[in-house]
C-alpha cells in the first residue's frame, strides 16, 4: 500500500472526479468507490462510500490511535528499494505498528461504510451509473441490479471488456470515466 500511496503522491482528481462533485451541487449524488486513493473527496464530494478505505487515513495495530495524513513522506517505513524490515511505529503509544486504514485482502469490509450502502440501497436510486469498474465484486454490482429491478435508468462506462453488469444495464458507454463525465 505504501508503494501505491508514493506512486500516487502527486497525482489529483480528474475531469471525471470533478465532474461527479459537480453533479453534487444539483442533485443528491451518491458515489460508491473501490479506490483507495482519496480523490473523490479531494475533488469535493461529501457522499462517498470509499469501501475498500482511503490510504490517506493511518491507525495504529496496537492502541487504535487514527490520524488522516496527505501522504507517508514522514512515516518512517521501507521505501523502494531498501532492504531492512522497519514499520512506522504508532506516536502515541511508540510500539505499535501504524497501518493505512484500507481492506487488504482477506479483510473484513467496514461494517460502517456497509451499512451507508445498505441504507442509501434501501432508499432506492433515480438511477445508477457505473463508472470504470470490473463489477466482480458482488457489493459493487448490487446498486445496478437493484436499479434494474426497480426500472431505473443504468449506465455503465467502461472502456475495457464487458462485465457481469454489462447485459443488463440499459447503456453501455465504451469510453473513459473522465471522458464521459466530463459530458455528463
Amino acid at each position: 500500500i505504501a508503494q501505491i500511496e508514493e506512486s500516487c503522491r502527486n497525482a489529483a482528481p480528474n475531469k471525471g472526479h470533478k465532474a461527479i462533485q459537480a453533479l453534487e451541487e444539483t442533485f443528491e449524488v451518491w458515489t460508491l468507490t473501490q479506490n483507495v486513493d482519496g480523490f473523490h473527496h479531494q475533488a469535493g464530494s461529501k457522499n462517498v462510500i470509499d469501501i475498500h478505505g482511503d490510504v490517506h487515513g493511518i491507525s495504529c495495530t496496537s492502541c487504535g490511535w487514527e490520524a488522516e495524513v496527505e501522504d507517508y513522506s514522514d512515516l518512517d517505513y521501507n521505501k523502494r528499494g531498501e532492504k531492512d524490515k522497519k514499520w512506522p511505529k504508532c506516536p502515541r503509544c511508540k510500539t505499535g505498528m501504524l497501518r493505512p486504514k484500507v481492506v487488504l485482502f482477506g479483510e473484513s469490509l467496514d461494517m460502517t461504510k456497509l451499512r451507508t450502502l445498505s441504507k442509501q440501497c434501501d432508499l432506492g436510486f433515480d438511477a445508477v451509473i457505473s463508472v470504470g469498474t470490473t463489477s466482480v465484486f458482488e457489493y459493487i454490482a448490487y446498486p445496478v441490479h437493484l436499479a434494474v429491478q426497480a426500472d431505473k435508468l443504468t449506465v455503465e462506462v467502461n472502456p475495457g471488456p464487458e462485465t457481469p453488469v454489462s447485459d443488463v444495464v440499459d447503456v453501455r458507454v465504451p469510453h473513459g470515466a473522465a471522458e464521459f463525465l466530463d459530458h455528463l
